[in-house]
């Protein structure tokens, strides 16, 4: 299970990364798209902990798709990564230096 997260957020840092070349509302969207996608057919509880995954997908597709901002971005983005009530499952920007 490790490397296949491991994997999502390595993708995921390159697609942020890609920002300049492509429009960012674009970059968010295509992001948002493989860190949905990827945790639906990888992460270890069928269930998503009772969260219904599709509606989380429904609900903040909108919000990313209006994001005009990394700050925003990664705040939307983890807002729903933190509703799988999971402490090890959420995106760092590239840059950060925690």
């Amino acid at each position: 299970m490790k490397p296949k997260i491991s994997f999502l957020f390595v993708a995921v840092s390159m697609f942020v990364e890609l920002a300049s070349c492509w429009g960012q509302s674009n970059i968010y969207l295509n992001t948002f798209e493989v860190v949905w996608k990827r945790l639906n057919e990888t992460y270890y509880d069928l269930t998503f902990g009772g969260l219904n995954w599709k509606d989380a997908y429904d609900s903040y597709l909108p919000q990313i798709s209006a994001a005009e901002n990394d700050e925003e971005f990664y705040r939307l983005i983890n807002r729903m990564l933190w509703e799988l009530k999971v402490s090890h499952v959420n995106l760092v920007h590239p840059g950060y230096r925690g």
